[in-house]
């Protein structure tokens, strides 16, 4: 019995381990930003390739803007350049279960300025700031924010981040976007086959 369980086991876990290609585009934000003018950072009104941007230009950085690692790839953004501002992208999704994901980290010690509020349609939608708040964020380090939803009926949605709290120059730090789909049918038809295989080896059990 404890053989088949691991069996069992082990084949979910590598299913669950699975992960499938993201639907986001440049969501490392590693394309369009060529020429960076400080020269570790710079500010682009028209919008980084895949995003399209309002209420001020996306700002680029790198690991020599602020000493911060990028959390994937060379760069991240801050979602405050002169001012708050948002970006967006539409996203054509298929029904399922879905997880989008982001790396946040605060840029400052105050927590009213590095506030970033992210949506996806009606399917997901919150706000993440720092440092400390409900999930312990920290200045100089990435937090990875995961929020599970499912799409009922197939068609497009729109992704958008804002920075929110004070417009002052200064705001939350956004890395490594993505959308993915959750491997559950797989997963499912393992767990059906490994309760499959358990009932039928109680019953050669009970022979």
């Amino acid at each position: 019995m404890f053989k088949y369980m691991m069996i069992f086991l082990l084949g979910f876990a590598a299913a669950g381990a699975a992960s499938a290609s993201t639907i986001v585009q440049n969501g490392s934000f590693e394309d369009g930003s060529p020429g960076l003018t400080s020269p570790n950072w710079g500010i682009y009104g028209g919008g980084l390739p895949g995003w399209t941007t309002t209420n001020g230009g996306v700002e680029v950085q790198t690991a020599g803007t602020l000493g911060l690692t990028p959390y994937d790839g060379n760069k991240y953004i801050e979602m405050d350049g002169y001012t708050n501002y948002t970006i967006s992208q539409t996203l054509a999704l298929q029904a399922g279960r879905y997880a989008l994901s982001f790396a946040y980290s605060p840029r400052t010690w105050d927590a009213a300025t590095n506030g970033v509020a992210y949506s996806l349609g009606s399917l997901a939608s919150g706000s993440i700031t720092g440092p400390g708040g409900p999930f312990n964020t920290s200045v100089g380090a990435w937090t990875l924010v995961t929020a599970f939803f499912t799409v009922t009926s197939a068609g497009s949605y729109n992704l958008n981040f804002a920075g929110i709290g004070a417009s002052d120059g200064l705001g939350g730090l956004l890395d490594a976007v993505q959308v993915a789909a959750v491997p559950v049918p797989a997963g499912g038809l393992l767990l059906a086959g490994g309760l499959a295989g358990i009932a039928a080896l109680r019953r050669r059990k009970r022979a």
